[in-house]
């Protein structure tokens, strides 16, 4: 999924020339800025570099919150039962490759986001499964007139 700092997708059908023209650029400077913060990150320089600029600093942290919510979002809803977060994260990263490059740090970042979100849905999944069996092992104790008195 490519970085986007323009906002929302822009409804072609309201916007002037001029603004796509604008939110596309923002968008390919973001994507830019991204791979260079991410790469800085991942080898370590990113604090020097942005030590006196409190801008980049507070770009750089937003642009991640916003870019770490949006693409969450999107693989919760890409994500089928029984998919591997390898596979789930690779979707992903060649769908960004196709917009821009990737570097290793949103490659690994990819990678983590899929695998918490696939961990989070089988905790959940394995959650369901043991309440169903406590409630069948409970409802096993009961005799048919307090089972038919519960209602089941």
């Amino acid at each position: 999924m490519a970085c986007r700092d323009s906002g929302p997708t822009i409804d072609r059908r309201c916007a002037t020339d001029a603004m796509v023209q604008y939110s596309n650029r923002a968008d390919a400077l973001a994507q830019k800025l991204c791979y260079i913060c991410g790469e800085a990150e991942r080898t370590g320089v990113l604090d020097s570099l942005l030590e006196n600029n409190t801008q980049l600093q507070n770009w750089w942290k937003k642009h991640q919150e916003v870019d770490e919510a949006r693409v969450t979002a999107e693989m919760n809803k890409a994500y089928r039962p029984g998919m591997e977060s390898e596979e789930l994260a690779i979707r992903f990263i060649r769908e960004a490759e196709a917009a821009h490059p990737v570097s290793d740090f949103h490659t690994s970042w990819f990678y983590r986001l899929a695998r918490e979100l696939v961990t989070e849905r089988d905790r959940k999944i394995e959650e369901r499964k043991r309440k169903k069996e406590f409630k069948e092992a409970a409802l096993a104790k009961l005799s048919p007139e307090e089972r038919k008195a519960l209602g089941f």
